[in-house]
């Protein structure tokens, strides 16, 4: 699953300057509920 993350800075002097980013992440689906898998 990749996640797509979009912030808005408000601090000048970056002030309105948008940061996009992506994160993968494993997910496990086991008797019907979802759980996060974080490999060590």
């Amino acid at each position: 699953m990749r996640i797509r993350l979009t912030t808005r800075v408000i601090v000048p002097p970056f002030a309105g300057q948008d940061i996009v980013g992506a994160i993968d992440e494993q997910w496990v689906r086991e008797d019907g509920q979802w759980w996060f898998y974080q490999a060590l």
